[in-house]
Protein backbone atom coordinates (compact mmCIF):
# COMPACT_ATOMS: atom_id res chain seq x y z
CA UNK A 1 0.00 0.00 0.00
CA UNK A 2 1.27 3.44 -0.90
CA UNK A 3 2.08 5.69 2.02
CA UNK A 4 0.10 8.90 2.25
CA UNK A 5 2.19 11.90 1.25
CA UNK A 6 2.64 14.78 3.67
CA UNK A 7 2.44 18.18 2.02
CA UNK A 8 5.59 20.28 2.27
CA UNK A 9 5.54 24.04 1.87
CA UNK A 10 8.52 26.02 0.54
CA UNK A 11 7.08 29.51 1.05
CA UNK A 12 9.20 31.85 -1.02
CA UNK A 13 6.02 33.91 -1.14
CA UNK A 14 3.30 34.18 1.44
CA UNK A 15 -0.29 35.46 1.48
CA UNK A 16 -1.85 36.60 4.76
CA UNK A 17 -4.81 38.86 4.11
CA UNK A 18 -4.71 42.25 5.86
CA UNK A 19 -1.54 41.38 7.80
CA UNK A 20 1.80 43.17 7.98
CA UNK A 21 4.56 40.73 7.11
CA UNK A 22 8.31 40.84 7.52
CA UNK A 23 11.18 38.63 6.41
CA UNK A 24 14.14 38.13 8.77
CA UNK A 25 17.57 36.72 7.97
CA UNK A 26 20.19 35.94 10.59
CA UNK A 27 22.63 33.24 11.66
CA UNK A 28 22.91 31.31 14.91
CA UNK A 29 25.72 29.21 16.31
CA UNK A 30 25.42 25.66 15.01
CA UNK A 31 24.76 24.17 18.44
CA UNK A 32 21.69 22.56 20.02
CA UNK A 33 19.28 25.09 21.47
CA UNK A 34 20.60 28.21 19.72
CA UNK A 35 17.66 28.52 17.32
CA UNK A 36 15.34 28.01 20.28
CA UNK A 37 16.92 30.99 22.05
CA UNK A 38 16.28 33.16 18.99
CA UNK A 39 12.66 32.03 18.80
CA UNK A 40 12.18 32.76 22.50
CA UNK A 41 13.07 36.40 21.87
CA UNK A 42 10.56 36.62 19.02
CA UNK A 43 7.87 34.92 21.13
CA UNK A 44 8.52 37.38 23.96
CA UNK A 45 7.20 40.13 21.69
CA UNK A 46 4.10 38.06 20.86
CA UNK A 47 5.15 37.71 17.23
CA UNK A 48 3.73 34.83 15.21
CA UNK A 49 6.26 33.01 13.00
CA UNK A 50 4.58 32.09 9.70
CA UNK A 51 7.51 30.37 8.00
CA UNK A 52 10.84 28.96 9.15
CA UNK A 53 13.78 27.90 6.99
CA UNK A 54 17.20 26.80 8.21
CA UNK A 55 20.14 24.66 7.14
CA UNK A 56 23.10 23.54 9.24
CA UNK A 57 25.51 20.79 8.12
CA UNK A 58 27.66 19.64 11.06
CA UNK A 59 30.81 21.26 9.65
CA UNK A 60 29.31 24.76 9.53
CA UNK A 61 30.06 27.09 12.44
CA UNK A 62 26.84 29.06 12.02
CA UNK A 63 23.44 28.19 10.61
CA UNK A 64 21.53 30.62 8.36
CA UNK A 65 17.90 31.14 9.35
CA UNK A 66 15.11 32.79 7.34
CA UNK A 67 11.80 33.60 9.00
CA UNK A 68 8.61 35.23 7.82
CA UNK A 69 6.84 36.86 10.74
CA UNK A 70 3.55 38.66 11.34
CA UNK A 71 4.21 42.12 12.81
CA UNK A 72 0.67 43.49 12.43
CA UNK A 73 0.23 44.10 16.16
CA UNK A 74 3.75 45.42 16.78
CA UNK A 75 4.64 49.11 16.93
CA UNK A 76 7.74 50.31 15.10
CA UNK A 77 9.44 51.01 18.41
CA UNK A 78 8.73 47.50 19.72
CA UNK A 79 9.89 46.02 16.43
CA UNK A 80 13.26 47.79 16.67
CA UNK A 81 13.64 46.71 20.30
CA UNK A 82 12.98 43.12 19.26
CA UNK A 83 15.69 43.31 16.57
CA UNK A 84 18.26 44.67 19.03
CA UNK A 85 17.47 42.00 21.61
CA UNK A 86 17.60 39.29 18.96
CA UNK A 87 21.00 40.47 17.71
CA UNK A 88 22.35 40.50 21.26
CA UNK A 89 21.05 36.97 21.89
CA UNK A 90 22.38 35.35 18.71
CA UNK A 91 25.57 37.38 18.27
CA UNK A 92 24.94 38.32 14.64
CA UNK A 93 23.33 41.01 12.50
CA UNK A 94 19.61 40.61 11.77
CA UNK A 95 18.51 41.70 8.29
CA UNK A 96 14.87 42.43 7.56
CA UNK A 97 12.49 43.40 4.76
CA UNK A 98 8.87 44.38 5.26
CA UNK A 99 6.09 43.77 2.75
CA UNK A 100 5.22 46.60 0.35
CA UNK A 101 1.78 45.12 -0.43
CA UNK A 102 -0.20 44.43 2.74
CA UNK A 103 -0.90 40.74 3.16
CA UNK A 104 1.68 39.62 0.58
CA UNK A 105 5.43 39.08 0.82
CA UNK A 106 8.03 37.62 -1.53
CA UNK A 107 11.36 36.55 -0.01
CA UNK A 108 14.21 38.78 -1.16
CA UNK A 109 17.01 38.52 1.40
CA UNK A 110 18.47 35.27 0.05
CA UNK A 111 19.86 34.34 -3.37
CA UNK A 112 20.64 31.95 -4.98
CA UNK A 113 18.71 28.92 -3.72
CA UNK A 114 20.48 25.64 -2.90
CA UNK A 115 19.12 22.24 -1.90
CA UNK A 116 22.56 21.23 -0.59
CA UNK A 117 26.01 22.86 -0.64
CA UNK A 118 27.06 23.15 -4.28
CA UNK A 119 23.69 22.04 -5.69
CA UNK A 120 21.75 25.06 -6.86
CA UNK A 121 17.98 24.83 -7.31
CA UNK A 122 15.44 26.64 -9.46
CA UNK A 123 11.82 26.83 -8.37
CA UNK A 124 8.80 27.23 -10.63
CA UNK A 125 5.15 26.82 -9.79
CA UNK A 126 3.56 23.75 -11.38
CA UNK A 127 1.18 26.06 -13.28
CA UNK A 128 4.13 27.75 -14.99
CA UNK A 129 5.74 24.46 -16.06
CA UNK A 130 2.43 22.88 -17.07
CA UNK A 131 1.63 25.79 -19.38
CA UNK A 132 5.15 25.70 -20.82
CA UNK A 133 4.55 22.04 -21.72
CA UNK A 134 1.13 22.76 -23.20
CA UNK A 135 2.60 25.63 -25.22
CA UNK A 136 5.27 23.35 -26.71
CA UNK A 137 2.71 20.73 -27.75
CA UNK A 138 0.44 23.38 -29.24
CA UNK A 139 3.27 24.84 -31.31
CA UNK A 140 5.29 21.75 -32.28
CA UNK A 141 2.88 18.83 -31.88
CA UNK A 142 4.13 15.31 -31.17
CA UNK A 143 7.77 16.20 -31.89
CA UNK A 144 7.65 17.89 -28.47
CA UNK A 145 7.85 14.42 -26.90
CA UNK A 146 11.29 13.87 -28.45
CA UNK A 147 12.47 17.33 -27.41
CA UNK A 148 11.38 16.81 -23.80
CA UNK A 149 12.87 13.32 -23.59
CA UNK A 150 16.31 14.40 -24.79
CA UNK A 151 16.19 17.63 -22.82
CA UNK A 152 15.65 15.70 -19.58
CA UNK A 153 17.88 12.72 -20.45
CA UNK A 154 21.06 14.75 -20.12
CA UNK A 155 19.77 16.31 -16.91
CA UNK A 156 19.25 12.91 -15.30
CA UNK A 157 22.59 11.69 -16.65
CA UNK A 158 24.67 14.56 -15.30
CA UNK A 159 22.91 14.85 -11.95
CA UNK A 160 23.34 11.14 -11.28
CA UNK A 161 27.05 11.38 -12.11
CA UNK A 162 27.37 14.22 -9.63
CA UNK A 163 25.61 12.21 -6.92
CA UNK A 164 27.74 9.12 -7.68
CA UNK A 165 30.83 11.18 -6.87
CA UNK A 166 29.31 12.45 -3.65
CA UNK A 167 28.06 9.00 -2.56
CA UNK A 168 30.75 6.82 -4.13
CA UNK A 169 30.87 4.44 -1.15
CA UNK A 170 27.12 3.73 -1.26
CA UNK A 171 25.71 0.32 -2.17
CA UNK A 172 24.27 0.53 -5.70
CA UNK A 173 20.78 -0.71 -4.80
CA UNK A 174 20.55 1.74 -1.90
CA UNK A 175 21.89 4.50 -4.14
CA UNK A 176 19.07 3.88 -6.63
CA UNK A 177 16.50 3.81 -3.84
CA UNK A 178 17.65 7.24 -2.72
CA UNK A 179 17.74 8.62 -6.28
CA UNK A 180 14.13 7.56 -6.81
CA UNK A 181 13.16 9.84 -3.93
CA UNK A 182 14.44 12.93 -5.75
CA UNK A 183 11.39 13.38 -8.02
CA UNK A 184 9.16 13.25 -4.95
CA UNK A 185 11.32 15.70 -2.99
CA UNK A 186 11.26 18.14 -5.91
CA UNK A 187 7.53 17.83 -6.57
CA UNK A 188 7.62 15.97 -9.92
CA UNK A 189 5.95 12.72 -8.89
CA UNK A 190 6.18 9.89 -6.38
CA UNK A 191 8.06 6.81 -7.59
CA UNK A 192 7.59 3.22 -6.48
CA UNK A 193 10.17 0.64 -7.58
CA UNK A 194 8.11 -2.34 -8.73
CA UNK A 195 11.01 -4.44 -10.05
CA UNK A 196 14.77 -3.91 -10.30
CA UNK A 197 17.49 -6.15 -11.72
CA UNK A 198 20.75 -4.35 -12.43
CA UNK A 199 22.42 -7.43 -13.89
CA UNK A 200 20.16 -7.59 -16.96
CA UNK A 201 19.56 -4.54 -16.49
CA UNK A 202 15.79 -4.17 -16.15
CA UNK A 203 13.51 -2.04 -14.04
CA UNK A 204 9.81 -1.34 -13.66
CA UNK A 205 8.72 1.86 -11.95
CA UNK A 206 5.33 3.22 -10.98
CA UNK A 207 4.91 6.99 -11.03
CA UNK A 208 2.10 8.48 -8.98
CA UNK A 209 0.68 11.99 -9.34
CA UNK A 210 3.01 12.98 -12.18
CA UNK A 211 2.77 16.74 -12.72
CA UNK A 212 3.67 16.23 -16.39
CA UNK A 213 0.96 13.72 -17.25
CA UNK A 214 -1.54 15.46 -15.01
CA UNK A 215 -1.09 18.62 -17.07
CA UNK A 216 -1.42 16.70 -20.35
CA UNK A 217 -4.48 14.56 -19.63
CA UNK A 218 -6.31 16.34 -22.44
CA UNK A 219 -3.99 14.60 -24.96
CA UNK A 220 -5.42 11.18 -24.03
CA UNK A 221 -2.13 9.44 -24.80
CA UNK A 222 1.03 8.42 -22.86
CA UNK A 223 2.72 11.70 -22.01
CA UNK A 224 5.55 11.01 -19.56
CA UNK A 225 8.39 12.16 -21.80
CA UNK A 226 10.17 14.70 -19.61
CA UNK A 227 10.22 12.44 -16.55
CA UNK A 228 10.86 9.32 -18.66
CA UNK A 229 13.88 11.02 -20.23
CA UNK A 230 15.20 12.06 -16.84
CA UNK A 231 14.88 8.51 -15.47
CA UNK A 232 16.46 7.02 -18.60
CA UNK A 233 19.44 9.34 -18.12
CA UNK A 234 19.60 8.38 -14.46
CA UNK A 235 19.78 4.65 -15.17
CA UNK A 236 22.23 5.20 -18.04
CA UNK A 237 24.61 6.85 -15.57
CA UNK A 238 24.10 4.04 -13.06
CA UNK A 239 24.64 1.12 -15.46
CA UNK A 240 27.25 2.69 -17.74
CA UNK A 241 25.26 1.79 -20.87
CA UNK A 242 22.36 3.60 -22.49
CA UNK A 243 18.98 2.70 -21.01
CA UNK A 244 15.53 3.75 -22.15
CA UNK A 245 12.25 3.59 -20.27
CA UNK A 246 8.98 3.10 -22.13
CA UNK A 247 5.57 4.02 -20.74
CA UNK A 248 2.97 1.25 -20.61
CA UNK A 249 0.44 2.96 -18.30
CA UNK A 250 -0.41 6.64 -17.98
CA UNK A 251 -2.84 8.72 -15.96
CA UNK A 252 -3.51 10.62 -19.21
CA UNK A 253 -5.17 7.38 -20.40
CA UNK A 254 -7.17 7.00 -17.20
CA UNK A 255 -4.74 4.61 -15.49
CA UNK A 256 -4.12 5.06 -11.74
CA UNK A 257 -0.37 5.58 -12.28
CA UNK A 258 2.26 5.94 -15.00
Amino acid sequence: MREKSIKRYVPWMLYAENRDLCELYFTVKNKPGMLLEALKVIAKYNINVLSTSGYSPPEWDRAPIILIIDISDLSEDRFMHMLKELEKTIGSKVYFKKNIIRGFLVEELSFPTYVAPGIRALMFSSEVIENMLKGLYEKYGDITATILYNFAFNGGLMFTRIMKKKLKEANRDKFITELMKFPQATGWCKIEIEYLNLEKPEASLRLYDSFECGALKYRRKPSSHLIRGYLSGTFTAITGSEQRFTEVNCIALGDPYC
